[in-house]
């Protein structure tokens, strides 16, 4: 894919969270994320085009992008899930790689729900680049206890719809082009990775979507243009962000730490 995309004149490449060795929710160690840099390196260069990877590693989720011209910059999931955070704590700095097409943001999945993520964005890219491993919940999830399945259970079932809600908010609160890139088959159970990757543009308008599984989604865009309207979240989303920040810090915990890997 990466060929093809450059082939097409592609400047910048996402690949989905977990994209090496595949998203997983258990430890790892550093082989994938050795392995996966190399590789990344050595694409970059070979086809003459910026290139963000999803990576699993010992400490989290990373988002890592690598140029042509050898620069590198890594970034950390800063808001792990639920269950991510029984794993991995949580990344503490924000992103900004200054390449040669522009300055690009570095965003992973669950980091979209939170304003902490976008608003040090606002005005300093051009670009913000998002890769994810975003499930479709057609019920709640059965790792959750009771209690937190049934007070939170209706906002993660409405999670996928309300991710596609924030994306082009998102891009006209920051003033950037947004890049997302999803997971596609099979997640756990009855559920899947949602899929359905897209390009919106500054003022949050869709130039291209992925059409089921489709692997490469391509558009042009222009740069940044002056941040819009400060982004807001329903009350039942700002309770449940509330939840969901505690949780990446360590302050909401459940279970026992490991477990069976099941379920976000």
């Amino acid at each position: 894919m990466v060929a093809r995309a450059a082939a097409r004149g592609a400047d910048l490449i996402v690949l989905p969270e977990g994209y090496v060795p595949g998203y997983q929710l258990r430890e790892v160690d550093e082989v994938p994320l050795v392995e996966g840099r190399r590789w990344l390196g050595e694409a970059a260069r070979r086809h003459r085009v910026h290139i963000a990877l999803g990576v699993m590693s010992p400490s989290g989720s990373l988002l890592e992008l690598a140029g042509p011209e050898g620069g590198r910059w890594s970034y950390r999931k800063r808001f792990p899930t639920f269950r991510e955070a029984r794993y991995w704590g949580p990344g503490e700095q924000v992103v900004i790689a200054e390449t040669s097409i522009g300055r690009v943001g570095l965003v992973l999945c669950a980091d979209l729900m939170q304003g902490a993520t976008w608003r040090p964005l606002i005005g300093r890219v051009d670009l913000i680049a998002m890769a994810a491993a975003w499930p479709h919940y057609s019920a709640p999830p059965d790792h959750l206890p009771a209690v937190v399945r049934q007070a939170l259970g209706p906002v993660f079932i409405a999670s996928n719809p309300y991710r596609e809600q924030l994306m082009p908010q998102v891009a006209r609160a920051v003033g950037a082009p947004l890049v997302f890139s999803n997971a596609t088959g099979p997640f756990l159970g009855r559920d899947h990775f949602a899929g359905g990757a897209a390009i919106f543009d500054a003022d949050g308008r869709e130039l291209a979507r992925a059409e089921g599984d489709r692997a490469l989604v391509l558009a042009e865009v222009t740069g940044a243009t002056p941040p819009g309207a400060p982004l807001k979240h329903p009350v039942g989303w700002r309770t449940f962000n509330a939840l969901h920040r505690w949780a990446a810090a360590g302050r909401f915990r459940y279970g026992r730490r490991g477990g069976s890997g099941e379920g976000r």
